[in-house]
């Protein structure tokens, strides 16, 4: 007979594998992966018996790292052993304590680069160049995953964070910013979308579902316009959605306005983007299921018994919680 199935979380310290120390005291474990937008972050309720986890050599300072990982013991069958897959690196910014537990949550990203403001001038630069500059300065890894070399001019940072001005300038290029796993990612959503992908889920099978298919915030055109004071002279693009999609011809019955100049200076791409950034997600699906390690904010799965909305769906949000092994899965449909 095979052992029984069972999932739990592997936690690392300094470099020191400290889960059996732990598992006694654990009573929840939950971690947020993001596609964008906001850090990832985690948070792990202990039992704080005897003010234990405020003692020195059991608490954990703030800034300090901790790694996690999931396994699992014959999960999909019960000859498939043991498995396992990274959660990410979470550096601690918040620690509570009540007579019951001691929670600690950390994010995704050094500290020191969520509370330092800065300001600083580009004549020209590449948004690739930017983040090696920015990553460098903190000691991460980078990873540029776009199809397109951006050339950005006359950039100003005015008293702002590092990632939170990058994060910026790099949504107006349709480029999305995301920090884990000790690495900085610029990447398109576009390019995950052409992915195999890594689970198939039945909406007959999930704990629970809530799709929603909206048209509100649907265009059939994007305008991108603004006055250029070099010529004196006003700058207009107007691209359909058909043109998006690579074809000719359709309607600008409902436009999207854009009065901005991108700063990279293309207006057709810029205003795609932009129309694509909003039209992409019209189908989008929230589940509820057992958990699924393989599964992360940027990787592809596939919807079955849904009837016209079966197909690939990418996800944007990935909440995964212990014991128990829950996953809360977000995403939108990826359309043909």
């Amino acid at each position: 007979m095979g052992k029984i199935r069972r999932a739990w979380i592997e936690i690392i310290h300094k470099d020191k594998n400290i889960t059996t120390e732990l598992t006694p005291y654990l009573q929840n474990f939950e971690v947020i992966d993001n596609l964008e937008g906001q850090l990832d972050s985690m948070k792990i309720t202990l039992l704080n018996k005897g003010n234990k986890f405020m003692q020195k050599g059991w608490s954990f300072s703030k800034g300090e790292v901790l790694e996690f990982k999931v396994k699992t013991l014959n999960w999909e069958n019960e000859i498939e052993g043991e498995k396992e897959a990274g959660i990410g690196l979470f550096y601690i910014d918040e620690r509570e304590y009540s007579k019951e537990s001691a929670v600690i949550k950390g994010v995704s990203a050094p500290l020191q680069s969520l509370d330092v403001t800065h300001s600083k001038t580009w004549q020209s630069i590449s948004l690739k160049r930017l983040g090696e500059e920015f990553s460098n300065k903190y000691g991460l890894k980078f990873m540029y995953l776009c199809s397109r070399d951006i050339i950005l001019k006359n950039l100003t940072q005015e008293k702002e964070t590092d990632f939170s001005y990058l994060n910026k300038i790099a949504q107006e290029e349709g480029v999305k910013l995301k920090l884990t796993c000790n690495s900085l990612v610029l990447f398109e959503e576009s390019e995950f979308a052409k992915k195999e992908k890594v689970a198939t889920i039945d909406l007959l099978k999930v704990i629970d579902f809530n799709l929603v298919d909206k048209s509100s915030d649907v265009y059939d055109s994007v305008e991108v316009k603004y006055f250029d004071v070099v010529s004196f002279s006003e700058k207009k693009v107007i691209l359909t959605a058909e043109e998006l999609k690579g074809k000719t011809g359709g309607t600008t019955k409902k436009t999207l306005k854009i009065t901005k100049k991108p700063a990279s200076m293309d207006m057709k791409t810029y205003a795609l983007k932009k129309l694509e950034q909003l039209n992409k997600r019209q189908k989008e699906i929230e589940i509820t299921t057992i958990g699924d390690r393989n599964i992360y904010s940027g990787s592809i799965f596939e919807i079955i018994n849904s009837g016209e909305y079966n197909g690939n769906y990418l996800v944007t949000q990935v909440t995964k919680t212990l014991p128990g092994f829950i996953t809360k899965i977000k995403g939108y449909k990826i359309e043909d």
